[in-house]
């Protein structure tokens, strides 16, 4: 299971590379061969407005497991731990409410337009909202592991207080590597005892 889910995660990167790349490509292409030749790629701009999308929508994803998002703790990291393990479970239901939300309404869209054709590519503008149906999809399933796992007991101190320094780390790995470190740990001393 773990190995699917740093496939699926090794695929999102890759296409946040390559959009990223090709929407560089087109916008820039594109003002040259206006400004140089009057005249433009017909489908850059609609090419580019799914990339840009994509890199915004695949890069959340990526953030939220990665610990990389913004947070304010400096009202967290005054209570006792008993009110830090309080609000930390309370923050992932209430990320996740809207993101329930979300998916309701980007399956909406997406089964709306599905009939509907983008003007200049032609492909089903469904595909376009189906985006937000993984995003939203990606994001409540990182969201319930979470979740799960402070339920279970598996979430300590040392995990919430790494969750709260990942955002202010600036190599975007070590949050997901700490985590890992402090499981295989714990795990070990289970099996010791």
């Amino acid at each position: 299971m773990s190995r699917a889910i740093e496939a699926y995660f090794s695929a999102l990167r890759l296409i946040l590379v390559v959009s990223l790349a090709l929407m560089v490509v087109l916008v820039f292409g594109n003002v040259l061969l206006r400004y140089l030749f009057n005249s433009g790629i017909t489908v850059a701009d609609e090419l580019s407005r799914l990339c840009f999308v994509l890199v915004t929508f695949l890069g959340a994803i990526v953030t939220i497991r990665e610990r990389a998002h913004l947070g304010v703790d400096s009202l967290v990291r005054r209570l006792p731990p008993a009110g830090r393990r309080l609000c930390f479970g309370l923050a992932q239901v209430l990320m996740m409410v809207p993101m329930a939300l979300f998916l309701q309404g980007s399956w909406q869209q997406m089964l709306i337009n599905l009939s509907v054709k983008s003007p200049v590519m032609g492909y089903p503008m469904g595909l376009f909202y189906g985006i937000g149906v993984l995003f939203a999809f990606s994001v409540l399933a990182i969201l319930g592991a979470v979740l799960l796992r402070f339920l279970r007991g598996r979430f300590d101190e040392a995990d919430m207080a790494a969750a709260a320094q990942a955002g202010e780390s600036q190599a975007g790995h070590a949050a997901p590597q700490a985590f890992e470190a402090r499981a295989a740990m714990r795990m070990a001393g289970k099996e010791q005892a």
